[in-house]
């Protein structure tokens, strides 16, 4: 559900844009109870159904940066699954071991131990700090590191900021363990915005999505 978009020419249309589904109209005024998303207006919605026995899965990748805005929102449904971060950049991260009994703090209270189901690297599971010199520090390339986010199902997760623009998401198929449905709901870009260069494309695409009387284009 979304407006008809040329990447190759970045270029924006309506096309046959009806507006966003129905039912969607009470999962969004849902979303803007958050303060992360009070001011979120998103343009477009995308319903993807991930199978197992098909070998889902999507690459690494950003979304476009010229027509799609700061934040991208996306409903776990269904089965919980991971969702990986990786990032190019030749720079470095500075990694700092964290006490035993914090680490252990910070898994049962905040989030499940997720390696018994999806496999990880061994050396991020807390056990493996036991013998750690909490004092030592380490350089690690930022390009060799991968970033497993939990999303349980019924979750709902936003990248914005440097998870948006300076990592790249993906979920990998042995992160797929039954069928998922994932709905990614976009923004448009400041371009499109009050005293953008586009604004009133913007504001008639807006008037569309906002309808809630979509139809799958």
């Amino acid at each position: 559900y979304g407006p008809k978009v040329n990447f190759k020419k970045r270029k924006l249309k309506a096309g046959n844009f009806s507006g966003l589904p129905s039912f969607s109209k009470e999962i969004v005024a849902r979303m803007r109870k958050y303060p992360i998303l009070e001011s979120f207006s998103p343009i477009e919605q995308c319903n993807l159904d991930y199978d197992p026995e098909r070998g889902s899965a999507i690459d690494p990748h950003w979304d476009d940066w010229w027509v799609w805005g700061e934040r991208l929102v996306s409903l776990n449904l269904l089965s919980d699954t991971v969702l990986s971060m990786s990032c190019d950049s030749e720079d470095n991260l500075q990694l700092v071991p964290l006490v035993l009994q914090e680490t252990k703090e910070m898994h049962r209270y905040k989030s499940p131990d997720i390696s018994q189901e999806y496999p990880i690297n061994d050396c991020s599971l807390p056990e493996r700090l036991e013998s750690t010199d909490c004092s030592s520090t380490k350089l690690v390339p930022l390009r060799e590191i991968l970033v497993a986010i939990y999303l349980p199902q019924r979750s709902l997760v936003v990248l914005s900021g440097p998870a948006r623009y300076q990592w790249k998401h993906a979920i990998y198929r042995n992160h797929i363990k039954s069928r998922r449905i994932c709905i990614t709901f976009r923004e448009l870009t400041a371009e499109f915005g009050l005293g953008g260069g586009q604004e009133e494309l913007g504001n008639n695409l807006l008037d569309i999505a906002l309808t809630f009387k979509g139809s799958p284009v």
